[in-house]
């Protein structure tokens, strides 16, 4: 993103002054733009989000600090054995920039659905779409489908909660792996919280618990 800032407007400095977690690539973009003053409105922001891609693909490539989280690949093999489940992301990315970023760590594969920043700059609307698509996938209607909503930040606890009225019941679950510690998922109604994402006898526990 910074890249795109410095390309279109010689600001890379652009979304220094508020935290990225949670949001969405959209959002981000807008507040950047505004934060230098730049007119917005679709143009302005599909011209960041066009660079952002282009320069993506390649910072991916060249890092050597990208990685899958601890458990990560393991625990999503264990929930693809699972009948009556489909997997999904919910994700304030665009639904380029995600494949792109799990691609690089080879956790593509899985998620053959989702919400993305693409389809909503508001997490609860795309985490929604998200859900919805995931009922279909399963042939049910959200309204009779258990949602479970796993993320790092507040804004992600509060999307599932925002979904309980729409489907027949929702868990938010919270993982300590980003800038958020355990407290403060709580605070914000996660349903239970992980250190991390190792725990798979946990995860086997829960989805068939609830």
């Amino acid at each position: 993103m910074e890249d795109a800032f410095a390309q279109l407007h010689a600001r890379p400095d652009a979304c220094n002054g508020f935290s990225m977690a949670g949001m969405t690539d959209r959002l981000i973009a807008r507040l950047g733009l505004e934060a230098i003053g730049v007119a917005v409105d679709d143009g302005s922001i599909q011209a960041i989000l066009k660079t952002y891609l282009q320069a993506l693909g390649p910072g991916l490539q060249a890092s050597d600090a990208v990685r899958a989280l601890p458990g990560a690949q393991r625990i999503l093999q264990h929930l693809q054995q699972i009948q009556g489940l489909a997997l999904g992301l919910g994700t304030g990315n665009l639904q380029d920039g995600a494949m792109l970023k799990l691609a690089r760590v080879g956790l593509a594969a899985p998620f053959t659905f989702g919400g993305y920043g693409s389809d909503s700059e508001d997490r609860r609307d795309l985490v929604r779409i998200g859900a919805i698509r995931g009922a279909e996938r399963l042939g049910h209607a959200l309204e009779q489908t258990h949602v479970y909503v796993v993320g790092d930040t507040p804004r992600d606890m509060q999307a599932a909660h925002s979904l309980r009225r729409h489907a027949a019941a929702v868990f938010a679950i919270g993982v300590a792996t980003g800038p958020y510690p355990i407290e403060v998922l709580q605070q914000a109604g996660a349903d239970q919280v992980l250190a991390d994402l190792t725990d798979l006898a946990w995860c086997a526990g829960w989805l068939a618990g609830a």
